[in-house]
């Protein structure tokens, strides 16, 4: 066996490369930035309205703070079990997978390894790993800061072992549903061959799959029609949202963030790399 091309000196190849991208960094400073500058419109909001923005005289004012207040609280809540959602880190995976795959294809460096004997599917799955694993570092950093400015907060309220067993939930359905996306998106990046192409499309599907699932339920809630996100649940890429409620989930929400993510991530990987192992690599 020849050590040189063994799949975890390919991973430890990747995970290199990976550390030396600057778009993993950059990243990782525009995801910290974003998250520290919701809970800024967060205490901001909870400050001005305490402050007595809302005028005492009218007699309505107290209920409309209140309101208000609960509204900023719900805002935080998401913002802490919802985190990996709530700064689109999937988004940032995705560009990071363009580059990081589609690199490696122009500069000849996939080309390279097959010549000297590294499978195919050391190099699809090791690509696939390494994303996945900035996928879960990501969502780790940002639960933990997002842990960190909750607690400064001190609105946070009674938060036992029911809230905590919320988080973890989410937690762990985020990272299922994280890695489904992390799997098409690899798909993807291996399908184009190229950092361009496979931006343009990654950031096209996410980014205009969601605004058109919008645009449709608001459509169709027009009509008075209840549970219009239903259909939502199964389309590629909307699991994530899903799994930031923070109450009790349905049967179909269950069903949409623990089965349909493996669908996902399984149909993807497969149609990826028997695709991959069949072309002719250039």
């Amino acid at each position: 066996m020849n050590r040189t091309n063994s799949m975890s000196n390919v991973l430890v190849s990747d995970f290199y490369k990976l550390k030396k991208l600057k778009s993993v960094w950059i990243g990782l400073i525009i995801i910290f930035c974003m998250l520290l500058l919701s809970y800024c419109v967060y205490w901001i909001g909870v400050n001005v309205v305490e402050s007595g923005v809302i005028d005492p005289n009218n007699p309505e004012a107290e209920a409309i703070k209140t309101e208000t207040l609960a509204m900023l609280g719900l805002f935080r809540k998401s913002l802490l079990f919802g985190s990996t959602s709530a700064v689109s880190i999937e988004l940032f995976v995705a560009i990071v997978a363009c580059i990081f795959i589609g690199k490696d294809f122009s500069c000849g460096a996939v080309a390279i390894n097959t010549a000297r004997g590294a499978k195919r599917a050391q190099t699809y799955f090791s690509k696939w790993i390494s994303l996945v694993t900035l996928f879960v570092a990501y969502a780790c950093i940002t639960l933990i800061f997002s842990g960190i400015f909750s607690a400064f907060d001190g609105r946070l309220g009674t938060f036992g072992g029911a809230e905590f067993a919320t988080l973890i939930r989410n937690f762990a359905l985020q990272l299922l549903c994280g890695i489904a996306s992390v799997s098409i998106f690899t798909m993807i990046a291996f399908l184009t061959r190229s950092s361009g192409a496979a931006l343009a499309t990654n950031i096209g599907i996410y980014v205009v799959l969601s605004l058109v699932i919008s645009l449709i339920n608001i459509i169709v809630g027009i009509n008075g029609k209840e549970n219009t996100q239903v259909w939502s649940y199964f389309m590629p890429l909307q699991q994530i949202q899903i799994a930031t409620e923070t109450g009790k989930l349905t049967t179909t929400q269950i069903v949409a963030v623990t089965v349909i993510p493996v669908v996902y991530s399984v149909l993807s990987t497969l149609v990826g790399y028997f695709t991959f192992e069949k072309r002719d690599i250039k």
